[in-house]
């Protein structure tokens, strides 16, 4: 598998600001993130270090204090898709609910344990 297919697998569905880890390895300090540069698209991950005694708290995506850290065996952070509840006007069909990004999906979906919204 070539480079720009890792990066464009791991970089599918992930907001473009969110900070990962590639590996629950060392000292919890590296992350990345997903870059689309250029005209082009081409997808890239920039690199962040934290300082030395900083740790990267993906919950908070920001370094802190290690010892306030307790996420460094998680490589990224959770995802938890949410229906939009909050219309004047139903906007889906009986039995859908609607993603944050406008897409109605069956109801039953939202409880699935997997990722169906695209946002």
């Amino acid at each position: 598998l070539a480079y720009a297919d890792k990066v464009e697998d791991l970089c599918q569905g992930r907001p473009p600001n969110e900070y990962f880890r590639l590996t629950t390895e060392g000292d919890c300090r590296d992350v990345v993130r997903c870059d689309r540069a250029g005209i082009a698209g081409t997808i890239r991950l920039a690199s962040v270090k934290c300082p030395s005694g900083l740790a990267f708290d993906l919950e908070r995506q920001t370094c802190d204090w290690k010892a306030k850290v307790d996420n460094c065996d998680r490589l990224s952070k959770p995802r938890r898709v949410k229906p939009n509840f909050n219309t004047d006007e139903p906007v889906c069909p009986d039995g859908n609910l609607q993603c944050g990004n406008g897409e109605c999906i069956s109801q039953a979906f939202f409880c699935d344990q997997k990722p169906d919204c695209a946002d």
